[in-house]
This record gives structure tokens, sequence and C-alpha cells, in this order.
């Protein structure tokens, strides 16, 4: 009677262990996310990655129920590795019409317009990007604004590269370069931090295309789990979480 007992105990266990196993599987795939060190929408912290988009991603792999690791690098790397292998994504990034078919699209999350900014004693009057012939622009690699620079009418002879967004800014107040190209977001959060005044710096143009930026998972992902994904993002979005995660990091 106790070897039938202790059998039965152990086939149920057995059942429930198989249940769990195969009853939903998307729950044991993992999500890499690739962001960059792009202050305050992505940034590393003592190797944890941290600010406005990595919070909010956070929030969205634990209502959805997916492990999410997520890192910061390159934003060329980023963009590649997510292109190119399953399971993983990059953010935040534009969704524009090349790049359409390649991802799988979570959001919008947060608009994107572009201003090129120049110190506070920049006084050349630009009306236009086709007048930027002679002056130095810094901008990210392989970032969008150097595709919405170049439609603009911006000579690509203006181009200083960099590897990342906090780059420009002290590329700018560095004097290496004359003009940087950024968000509004990203200039308070560099200024707030960096120990500078909003009167330091001027908006000089604006570039005329406003984008929303987005978290982008490799086509290849597994289905379930984009979809949860998606669902938990729709519930945020509608949610105070979004303002107050922006405000958190670049005040009002």
């Amino acid at each position: 009677m106790l070897a039938n007992s202790y059998l039965h105990k152990v086939f149920n266990a057995a059942v429930v262990f198989l249940a769990l196993c195969f009853a939903a599987p998307a729950w044991s795939v993992t999500i890499t996310a690739f962001g960059e060190e792009f202050p305050p929408y992505s940034f590393a912290v003592d190797g944890q990655a941290s600010g406005i988009a990595s919070d909010l991603l956070r929030a969205v792999c634990l209502d959805a129920g997916v492990d999410c690791r997520i890192q910061i690098l390159p934003w060329s790397r980023a963009y590649r590795d997510a292109l190119n292998i399953p399971n993983t994504m990059v953010f935040l990034t534009v969704r524009s019409p090349d790049r359409e078919s390649q991802f799988d699209w979570i959001g919008p999350v947060l608009p994107r317009e572009i201003w090129l900014y120049g110190l506070a004693d920049f006084s050349a009057p630009i009306r236009s990007f086709d007048e930027l012939a002679g002056y130095r622009i810094a901008v990210v690699y392989n970032d969008v604004s150097v595709v919405q620079l170049k439609e603009a009418g911006a000579p690509e002879t203006t181009f200083n590269f960099v590897t990342s967004h906090d780059s420009t800014l002290r590329m700018l107040f560095g004097h290496r370069v004359d003009l940087a190209a950024d968000t509004e977001i990203a200039m308070r959060w560099y200024l707030r931090h960096n120990g500078h005044e909003s009167d330091e710096v001027r908006k000089v143009l604006l570039l005329p295309m406003r984008e929303e930026l987005y978290f982008a998972i490799n086509k290849d992902s597994d289905a379930a789990t984009v979809e949860r994904l998606k669902q938990s993002w729709a519930k945020i979005a509608a949610s105070p979480l979004r303002d107050e995660v922006v405000q958190r990091y670049i005040g009002r």
C-alpha cells in the first residue's frame, strides 16, 4: 500500500513537471536587449543598464513575464546583433521606411525630434541646411539623424562621426565642432548632469522630420514572446508610468 502511494506521488510529480515544461514554452525564451550609450534614454551605471528606455523595457518584460537581459553596446554593434540574432532587440530606434521590414516593432515609445544645437555664442544666421557648408556637425555613426541631415540638404563634408550621443555633446562643449544633432530630452539631461545651464546652448535648426522611437526586435524571434511584449507595452503606454519615468531623469 505504501509502495503504491509512493509511486502515485512520483507519477503526479512527473505529470506536473511535464505540464510546466510544455504548457507555456515561450516563458523559457530569454530576450537579449541591446541599448546604446545615449543618456538619458539608455546608458550604463556600474555595468548596469539605466535610463528612460531601459526602465520602461524592464517594466514591459516584468509585466509580460519575459526574462530580458539588457546590455549597453556601441550603436553599430547593437543594431547589427539585433538584426542578425533571433530573440534579441535594439532600443530605441526610429521606425524608418528602410528598416520597416527588418524588425518587429514594439511601440511607439517616445517621440524623437532632432535639433542642431550650437553654443550660445553661435551667431551665424543659418536658415537652411544647405547653408551649413563649412561648419562641423557632430553626428553618431549609423544614426538616423545622418540620413535626415542628408535628405534635408546638409553637405556630407560637414559630418564629424562619433560612436555615441554623449560624445556629440562633449565635442560641442569642447569646441571641437560647431553644431551637434540631438533631441531636447538628451540635451536637457546632458546640461543637468554636467554642470551646464540651459542658456549655454541655442537651437539652430530643427530637422524637418519628427519621428517615433521604438523597441525593434529581431524578425525571427519567438512569436508568442513578442506578442506578450506588445500587449504589455500597450498597457504601460496607457498608464502614467512613461511620463513618470521621463521626469525622473530630466526633471520638470
